[in-house]
């Protein structure tokens, strides 16, 4: 007798716990280390962190994770309003692995695979990193569901992040200029700067939620002094980089001629 998977969840469900137990080695995702077993499991796999979700969405049931859900063509998106984007960092060995929030190729929508490490994330609930268990598709081939492990409150890479530039130059009059990140791997961040004549914001280049900008802005240095300030960038798990703003001071003529 075969199962109708499309009508049912109880076996849906309990094919889903087999896939996720790691009961079926076909769904163990494999990794080729170049000259060992290529069947062999990474021994690079990063211990899982605590309190680790499982669950499998349906496509068509409305099943959903804070509005993400999978739809019946098989990708993730956002089933409300909820403004879901995607990033993928490829197969992993474990969601540990998942280790950092990427720069670059966000979207919001996601086919997701097997193995596959991804991060997730809504203005809402931040950003969620998630790994790929099943795939469960019907007799005819399409997918029914998608199970995945899930964690949210991730801030990202736990290295110090890295600017294209540590030093900014301005004259006595001031001015802005932006300081950028660089990289590919990101973490949320904080700024400190306790120079009342420098402000320093987060701003982003592409997506709205990736801050690899940082805007400065210098007001005009009233007296004939140079003035240095430094900005810290701190990540939220609290590595810290610094980069320097040096401002000339008024050359010794003009402050004559103003008294």
């Amino acid at each position: 007798m075969k199962l109708n998977f499309l009508n049912s969840k109880s076996a849906l469900a309990l094919v889903f716990a087999v896939l996720m137990s790691g009961s079926l080695l076909s769904c163990v995702p494999t990794y080729d280390s170049g000259g060992g077993d290529p069947g062999s499991t990474s021994p690079d796999k990063k211990p899982d962190p605590d309190n680790v979700k499982s669950m499998y969405l349906y496509s068509d049931s409305g099943d959903n994770i804070a509005g993400l859900g999978f739809h019946r063509d098989g990708y993730l998106t956002s089933l409300t309003s909820a403004d879901w984007y995607f990033a993928s960092i490829g197969y992993v060995p474990g969601i540990g692995n998942v280790d950092y929030i990427p720069v670059n190729n966000w979207d919001v929508l996601m086919f997701p695979h097997v193995g596959e490490g991804l991060v997730a994330y809504s203005p809402t609930q931040g950003f969620v990193r998630m790994l790929i268990g099943a795939i469960v598709n019907d007799e005819q081939g399409r997918p029914v569901a998608v199970g995945l492990e899930f964690l949210g409150g991730f801030s990202g890479v736990e290295d110090p992040l890295e600017l294209k530039e540590w030093s900014f130059d301005f004259d006595e009059n001031g001015g802005s200029a932006v300081a950028e990140l660089s990289g590919k791997k990101y973490a949320t961040y904080q700024l400190q700067c306790r120079e009342s004549w420098l402000k320093v914001r987060q701003s982003y280049s592409t997506y709205k939620f990736i801050y690899d900008r940082i805007n400065i802005e210098v007001e005009p240095n009233p007296t004939t002094e140079e003035r240095r300030a430094l900005v810290t960038v701190r990540t939220s798990s609290g590595k810290d980089s610094t980069f320097t703003v040096i401002q000339a001071g008024k050359p010794e003529e003009d402050s004559e001629d103003e008294e």
